[in-house]
């Protein structure tokens, strides 16, 4: 048995997500759908999937509760097999079938499909690695064999955003490997500038919180190979100068140069920046990130 986990606080887009689920291709006694909503709503939704596992999640008050909901369907849920998907995005029909199948067959043990932005987005095009493994992936299109959590453990819940990314870095040092699943394809919507913004902040926090917990990661060969590394190091040293702008007003200006060399839309530089300040505050607050 396969179980579909999906979180959603108050997002009527989870019925796209639903219905692509409800066009699977896979045979639908192969998997059970377990949404966990922290949200009263929406009722109607509700209704027109009967067969879908509905849980309500009551939280403490906090804003963000990602990991704990993503837990509770860990729990809930009755497969073998646990593949997330997020409650903006859109399945292809032969999504489940692909991004589980190196684990029902008993070759991996973790896998991660491809993303397409729809509509298209200053965010990201097209998302997929061009390795065979990866070294972390979001849990917006990811399959993991309980196997992984029973070892492991499950999502840590001190984190409000990147906990996917912590679970894949424990994963990883237990060795399991996250085999790459190109044609499993998802299609996700990104939403606008606000809410970009508030994720990449929050991400950028997060992704601090993570370092911490994880230091023997930095040191390591494959720290340097991993984009989003890539992009802490770089936003975040920007973030970190930015009291500088004050005498040189022009150093606000450079992250546009990237926009410029890789013909980007300037808004992903806006975000990226927000991403960096995220990363900065982590690193200098020890607390709780928020996002």
């Amino acid at each position: 048995m396969i179980s579909v986990i999906i979180i959603v606080k108050g997002d009527r887009r989870i019925s796209n997500t639903l219905h692509s689920l409800a066009d699977s291709a896979l045979d639908h006694s192969a998997f059970e759908t377990v949404v966990v909503d922290a949200s009263p709503g929406p009722q109607d939704v509700k209704q027109s999937f009967p067969d879908v596992t509905w849980i309500r999640f009551c939280g403490h008050g906090q804003k963000v509760t990602i990991p704990e909901q993503r837990n509770v369907g860990v729990r809930a849920s009755s497969g073998s097999v646990l593949a997330f998907i997020d409650a903006d995005c859109k399945a292809e029909v032969d999504w489940l079938e692909q991004l589980t199948r190196p684990i029902l067959l008993g070759e991996e043990y973790i896998t991660a499909g491809s993303c397409v932005a729809v509509p298209s987005s200053y965010m990201v095009l097209r998302e997929m690695t061009s390795s065979q493994y990866m070294d972390e992936c979001a849990t917006m299109n990811m399959a993991v064999s309980r196997k992984v959590f029973d070892s492991v453990g499950l999502f840590d819940e001190d984190f409000e955003r990147v906990s996917d990314s912590e679970f894949c870095f424990r994963a990883r040092k237990a060795g399991y490997r996250i085999r790459a699943v190109p044609q499993a394809v998802i299609y996700h919507d990104w939403g606008g500038a606000r809410a970009n913004i508030r994720r990449s902040y929050g991400s950028g926090a997060g992704r601090a919180r993570l370092y911490r917990k994880h230091p023997d990661a930095i040191l390591s060969r494959s720290f340097y190979h991993n984009r989003k590394n890539v992009y802490s190091i770089v936003y975040g040293a920007y973030a970190l100068f930015l009291p500088i702008s004050v005498i040189f007003p022009l150093y606000l200006l450079l992250p546009f140069c990237a926009s410029v060399l890789f013909r980007r839309n300037p808004w992903k530089e806006v975000v990226n920046v927000v991403y960096g300040i995220g990363l900065v505050r982590g690193i200098l607050h020890r607390g709780k990130p928020t996002g």
